[in-house]
């Protein structure tokens, strides 16, 4: 599929998109057929009973099979385009010239590329912070410091045991 893409924007973008009838169509056939398989209709005594035109169903069928196969579609040209999109297309049926293909176009916003510099020269300076804890006693000592008090503790204490 050629991927007709339209800037409008710094990063808003536009693909146009074909669907051709012939396929939305068997699709829709498919789909009907295997519904009435399924389907237990209200007026009908046994499973499968469902006529395979389903009248009623079939205009909801057929927007379903349009939604996937524009969702399809649209899937195609941004992979091929190369395209990162951002958020979720508003997709908007265009006047077919031919009765052989619905045409769409999705209008996106695109995250926006960012190109680092050269870091080579550049330096990083660390800040060096020390953390402190207070204690009951109201002196403040370093994590460090406490640690290690803390591990005295439990070695005199086991030493004391033994």
């Amino acid at each position: 599929m050629a991927a007709n893409v339209e800037s409008l924007g710094a990063l808003e973008r536009r693909v146009s998109m074909r669907v051709p009838v012939e396929e939305i169509e068997r699709q829709v056939d498919e789909r009907l057929k295997k519904l009435a398989r399924d389907v237990r209709m209200p007026d009908s005594a046994r499973q499968g009973a469902a006529q395979a035109g389903g009248a009623d169903l079939r205009p909801q069928v057929r927007s379903e099979v349009l939604g996937d196969a524009v969702q399809k579609a649209f899937t195609e040209v941004v992979k091929e385009a190369n395209l990162r999109v951002a958020g979720y297309p508003r997709i908007e049926k265009k006047a077919a010239a031919d009765d052989k293909a619905l045409e769409f176009s999705a209008t996106f916003e695109v995250y926006p590329e960012v190109k680092l510099g050269d870091l080579s020269a550049a330096s990083i300076e660390r800040p060096k912070s020390r953390s402190t804890m207070r204690r009951s006693t109201g002196r403040s000592r370093s994590c460090a410091s406490s640690a290690r008090a803390s591990c005295r503790r439990a070695v005199r204490r086991a030493t004391a045991i033994a």
